[in-house]
């Protein structure tokens, strides 16, 4: 990996510079970095600490602590106590910083207050190693165990730069971000924490789920404002039908977005809609309008290429080429066009169909509000050779659903049940880790005996 000899620990070109909004305690840039300071004095001497604030005033001046200390920063997707206990076998030492009234449970945890009076005593900006480990992200976990994904200080500063030139961030000024995806996750930590340390945007510092509280947190940023979201969320907000604030355009991740539900994003909002492609081990890689084609475009300076049905991504900030775990057929080493993950194929009585294909058919039925279908494996392992669904729609019986499947789908893929649920266990992005699939499935099973 060639990076940076030094990485400035953020941008400070304007001190003055909202780096984020939140309603009542604007924080500039040059407050940003004092809140830094002054946490990292007070932090104990640890070598690895997690990041468990939702408000992103509180994870940004925590994430910068921990690099002014040298510590590194964990990011799990499950906070639950048995993810804690695994991670501090893992991590020894691992503490929490928080912003919750609550400890975070199995861990030490540290309370983060912001608002000190008086004026940033730190002015300068100190330049951190960019091989420095600043953080480890764990997938999603929506195919199997969590994985652990080491990343430098050089690699995020990098990708953040990467995507404000892809978007061009900055050219209609500075621009503000409303993110509805936590700074833990991949996604969200390279748009809503990278892109303002590195990139000079402001973020408003809060999560807000439901659409009429998207709308309220937008109004309240100046523009040009971009809104970073997921397939689930942008659902809602269609569904809700509110008229949004004026967007320089909307970005989308964690999932496929169909054309037709870009298509009535822009015409609704009025406002472009991209999508990021990119995943917990090389982070960002590639981007495209939805409603312009199938083809992705490579950030400047990544490239793929394929040996033996494997394709790599390589690029001067990645220590070594980086393997996808999805299907892609490539048109260029900087264009491809993605035909679905590797584990969301499927092989049933000798026919071959895509999970996202037949989820696609299913969500696009009339009442439909979300749903999925699940191929389940056998305590030996083996997979069953016929699958079920899940699904959340509050007027429509599992007869309806099933008549509408029929017309769209080959027999062989017909879901054997078809369970009517309240909602599906999505996480904070969107995505549907496969444990609680597993829970799901079985507490259902054993319902029905």
């Amino acid at each position: 990996m060639k990076t940076e000899a030094a990485i400035p620990l953020l941008q400070l070109d304007e001190p003055q510079q909202v780096a984020v909004w939140r309603e009542g305690r604007p924080l500039t840039r040059a407050a940003l970095l004092s809140e830094a300071h002054r946490l990292a004095e007070e932090l104990p001497d640890r070598r690895y600490v997690l990041n468990a604030c939702t408000m992103r005033d509180a994870f940004l001046v925590a994430f910068l602590a921990a690099m002014l200390r040298g510590q590194i920063t964990v990011l799990p997707n499950d906070r639950s106590r048995h993810v804690s206990v695994a991670l501090l076998a893992r991590c020894p030492g691992l503490y929490c910083l928080s912003d919750a009234a609550s400890p975070h449970e199995g861990l030490e945890t540290w309370p983060i207050k912001l608002g000190h009076p008086g004026t940033p005593s730190h002015q300068s900006v100190p330049a951190i190693p960019g091989d420095q480990t600043a953080a480890i992200a764990f997938t999603s976990g929506s195919t199997g165990d969590p994985q652990p994904n080491v990343k430098s200080i050089g690699m995020l500063a990098t990708t953040a730069r990467l995507i404000a030139d892809r978007f061009q961030f900055g050219q209609s000024g500075p621009t503000a971000i409303l993110a509805t995806v936590p700074p833990q996750h991949m996604y969200g930590l390279e748009t809503s924490v990278a892109l303002p340390l590195w990139a000079g945007l402001c973020v408003h510092a809060a999560r807000p789920l439901y659409p009429a509280d998207v709308t309220a947190a937008l109004s309240a940023l100046p523009s040009p404002r971009v809104l970073v979201t997921t397939p689930i969320h942008l659902r809602a907000l269609l569904a809700a039908g509110l008229e949004l604030p004026r967007l320089h355009f909307v970005v989308s991740a964690t999932a496929p977005l169909s054309r037709e539900m870009a298509k009535q994003a822009e015409q609704s909002f009025e406002a472009p809609v991209f999508e990021i492609f990119g995943f917990a081990e090389a982070g960002t890689i590639a981007t495209r309008r939805t409603i312009a084609g199938e083809r992705w475009r490579t950030c400047d300076g990544l490239t793929l290429s394929q040996n033996d049905g494997v394709c790599v991504v390589q690029a001067r900030h990645f220590p070594a080429p980086v393997p996808l775990n999805d299907l892609v057929e490539l048109i260029s080493p900087e264009e491809f066009v993605l035909l679905g993950r590797t584990s969301d194929n499927i092989n049933i009585a000798g026919k071959r169909a895509s999970l996202s294909g037949l989820n696609s058919i299913l969500n696009g039925i009339t009442g439909v509000v979300d749903g999925t279908f699940y191929l389940s494996e056998q305590s030996d392992g083996s997979k069953v050779e016929r699958l079920v669904a899940f699904v959340v729609a509050p007027d429509r019986s599992r007869e309806k659903i099933r008549s509408e499947l029929q017309r769209s789908i080959d027999p062989t893929f017909m879901p054997r049940q078809i369970y009517l649920v309240p909602h599906l266990p999505r996480s904070a992005t969107g995505k549907l880790p496969r444990a609680d699939l597993d829970s799901l499935a079985k507490r259902l099973r054993e319902n029905r005996r």
